[in-house]
C-alpha cells in the first residue's frame, strides 16, 4: 500500500526492518485476547489493567514512534545472539 501512496505525495522511501514489527504484532493481539479472556471470565479488574497497558503502549507508539514490541524482539535477539556465539 505504502508503495502506492509514496509516489502521490513524492516523499522518500525509508527503509525499515520489519522484523521487530512482525514479533510485536501477535503480542498485541495476545493482550487484546488477554484482556477479553479476563472480560468474560469476570475478572473485571485485570481485564482493565491489561487493556489499559495496550492502550498506553498504542499511544507511545503511534504519538512517540516507540514500540515497546520491537524493544522486547531487540533485547530478545541480542539475548539469543550472543549465546549462540559464545
Amino acid at each position: 500500500m505504502s508503495n502506492r501512496i509514496l509516489p502521490l505525495f513524492s516523499l522518500p522511501k525509508m527503509p525499515v526492518n520489519l522484523a521487530p514489527k512482525i514479533f510485536a504484532s501477535p503480542l498485541g493481539l495476545l493482550c487484546v485476547v488477554a484482556a477479553t479472556v479476563l472480560f468474560f471470565t469476570g475478572n473485571h479488574t485485570a481485564s482493565i489493567i491489561v487493556a489499559s497497558m495496550l492502550m498506553v503502549h498504542l499511544i507511545m507508539n503511534s504519538v512517540f514512534k516507540f514500540c515497546v514490541g520491537c524493544i522486547i524482539f531487540i533485547t530478545l535477539f541480542i539475548h539469543f545472539t550472543r549465546k549462540e556465539a559464545k
